[in-house]
């Protein structure tokens, strides 16, 4: 294959060698180069946007990252339910590496935004090297890597640096050992997925023992040792490393069922943890109870063209292509996917089973899609042309082609979406990480959703960590919530008075426009929480005064913006004659 462009429109060259079957080492390197390039492209991007402001973390950090705090500082957090339960939710690997960053002196915030484009890379090489087991083209590896990193760094997953970040690097590693029949490798990546992401073990042991399954003229079994022995151990592998999860359940359980969860609004549409929110197709198709993610680049829809070649399969890259893998990880997925449906809850959401299986199939059958197609048509075109029309009107279509793809990014106005977390409360945070480490903030305010993130302080309830799976947990969330709601609004100070000392509340943080009736009538968070919602909507709209807001200019120690601070000690030895 041609390395240069002017090699390429040599007398002697064609673009038939783009596609030529296992060509040179020094051309697989530069197509690996190439997809290198744009994987620390993407990730340098990404740091640009990571450390664009100082008060900012990728939104599921709040939830998985926050608590390591306690790593730097023991004190931070204290008996704090929230922190609590999160910390027992992350894998064993998952706390390994980052308390190795900790104890290094790397706080979990810098690390959770330093190593999103690290594992982007890795997924770029064993993307690369796995596509190339299935048909050893390396223009093709390059476009499916391309995809893959535009597909990863369009959605949330692996710039938030949380368990899920590993999914699909594990998921191709696993892939690219898998494809060679390398026994120990398959081993280590089912050990390293139970520590990162446990979902990733139930595939890749299926794949395993799916590849027995053979038809050669009929079903059958396999009759080579090696894959018996794969089989067989990385089933040891994945119960060892499973058995913690069956032995040792989780202290906030039990998980939710199915009937349960049907009858809560948390899952209905508009809910916290919308599962329920759509019926037939789309139940089955989209959404968090469906198969497919989002798709993007639109590119990667070609991938659904693959099965239609290969029906026929007259192209000749196909037939030379071993596309057994992708079959036994599609395979491998959807019955994941239908056994979680089967239990829901109980294996937690199903699209965990899916979500990053398809973006890689997708990428891939993309992939050899068109350069399939690429190559039949430049073959088409030796026919009766002269030859340098030939190459130039082929080196117009791959450049078309590969441009299109390559700067599809540019056409995009939010690209690199990884939903981060910009904060300008930088006041709010100083003044509240001046308090004591064990000052608890009640709030029903978006802004709770930060404050243990950026002020290190502990809050009793808040909407991004009201998470409904494990009801030992939810039900006290719940049950607080019910309670500030009750306490915000009602007229009577007692009640405010009693629910603060209850739980040892220090500050109150409120915002404006708190106490008009829309604030509750507009916040679909807060309308589930019945039956105080609608008791607390009529007290305002009758015109009464909460004792919250009565007390308030008396009590507010901090203002930043609209969010006023009100000191609970100030709450407590207030009196109903000192209402004026």
């Amino acid at each position: 294959m041609p390395t240069t462009y002017l090699e390429f429109l040599s007398p002697h060259s064609s673009l038939l060698n783009l596609f030529k079957l296992n060509p040179p080492q020094r051309t697989t390197r530069l197509w690996l180069g190439l997809s290198l390039a744009f994987a620390v492209l993407y990730g340098y991007l990404f740091w640009r946007k990571a450390f664009e402001v100082p008060y900012s973390l990728q939104e599921d950090a709040r939830q998985h990252v926050f608590w390591m705090q306690r790593w730097l500082d023991p004190a931070l957090l204290p008996n704090d339910l929230i922190a609590d339960y999160f910390q027992s939710l992350a894998p064993t690997g998952y706390k390994a590496l980052y308390a190795t960053a900790a104890a290094f002196g790397i706080h979990p915030f810098l690390f959770s935004k330093l190593l999103p484009p690290v594992l982007g890379i890795v997924a770029t090489l064993y993307g690369f090297y796995a596509c190339l087991r299935l048909l050893p083209v390396p223009m093709a590896a390059f476009i499916s890597t391309l995809l893959l990193n535009q597909s990863m760094w369009m959605w949330r997953d692996l710039g938030s640096g949380t368990p899920r970040a590993f999914a699909i690097p594990l998921l191709l590693a696993f892939l690219y050992y898998f494809s060679k029949r390398s026994l120990w490798p398959c081993v280590a990546v089912v050990v390293l997925a139970g520590g990162f992401y446990p979902h990733l073990v139930l595939i890749s042991v299926t794949m395993l023992w799916l590849r027995l399954l053979q038809w050669r003229s009929g079903p059958r079994l396999s009759r080579c040792r090696q894959d018996w022995w794969q089989a067989v151990s990385g089933l040891i592998a994945g119960i060892l490393v499973l058995l913690p999860f069956v032995l040792l359940p989780s202290p906030y359980g039990p998980v939710v069922t199915a009937a349960q969860a049907q009858t809560m609004p948390e899952f209905l549409a508009g809910g916290r943890q919308p599962f329920f929110d759509s019926q037939g197709l789309d139940y089955w198709l989209g959404g968090k109870s469906g198969l497919f993610p989002v798709l993007n680049p639109v590119a990667i829809y070609a991938g659904f063209l693959l099965p239609l070649l290969l029906w026929r399969r007259r192209w000749l890259l196909l037939q030379a292509a071993k596309l057994a893998p992708l079959g036994q990880l599609a395979a491998a997925s959807l019955l994941w996917f239908l056994a979680a449906h089967r239990v829901l809850f109980r294996l937690h959401a199903p699209n965990r089973y899916t979500h990053y299986s398809v973006r890689i199939l997708l990428a891939m059958a993309a992939a050899i899609a068109l350069v399939s197609w690429l190559e039949m048509a430049a073959r088409s075109l030796q026919r009766g042309i002269p030859q340098l029309w030939q190459r130039l009107f082929s080196t117009l279509m791959a450049a078309l082609l590969l441009g299109s793809l390559m700067l599809y990014p540019a056409s995009l106005h939010r690209f690199l979406d990884v939903l981060y977390i910009k904060s300008d409360r930088g006041a709010l945070y100083a003044f509240l990480a001046q308090q004591p480490k064990d000052t608890l903030v009640a709030s029903l305010s978006r802004e709770a959703d930060n404050i243990a993130t950026f002020a290190g302080r502990s809050v009793l309830v808040s909407r991004e960590h009201a998470i409904a799976y494990h009801q030992g947990y939810y039900q006290q969330i719940r049950q607080r919530t019910l309670d500030l709601i009750r306490a915000q609004y009602s007229p009577e100070l007692s009640e405010l008075q009693q629910v603060t000392q209850r739980y040892g509340i220090d500050y109150w943080l409120v915002e404006s426009g708190a106490f008009q009736p829309e604030a509750i009538e507009q916040n679909r968070w807060l309308r589930q929480f019945q039956p105080e919602a609608k008791p607390a909507i009529a007290i305002l709209a009758s015109g009464q005064q909460p004792a919250l807001a009565r007390f308030m200019p008396t009590c507010t120690v901090f203002r930043d913006g609209n969010l006023a601070l009100v000191e609970a000690a100030c709450l407590l030895q207030a009196t109903d004659s000192a209402d004026g």
